[in-house]
């Protein structure tokens, strides 16, 4: 059986958060990519992009949930 999870990865334009969406998105799993500004480099993942995410504003967070 094989188990995919899914993961919720902030700041993920650049960085860690792009690295780690890389390696995630590799290894199969299920990634949702959120940041304040996509970049080509993430759009070329195929994973599931979130842009317009500030973690630092609970409006912006709260409209992800929606």
């Amino acid at each position: 059986m094989l188990i995919v999870s899914t993961y919720l990865i902030t700041g993920s334009n650049r960085g860690i958060g792009l690295e780690l969406s890389r390696q995630l998105q590799a290894r199969g799993e299920k990634v949702i990519a959120t940041c304040r500004n996509s970049s080509s480099e993430l759009d070329s993942l195929g994973v599931s992009v979130e842009p317009n995410v500030d973690v630092t504003s609970g409006a912006s967070v709260l409209q992800l949930i929606n």
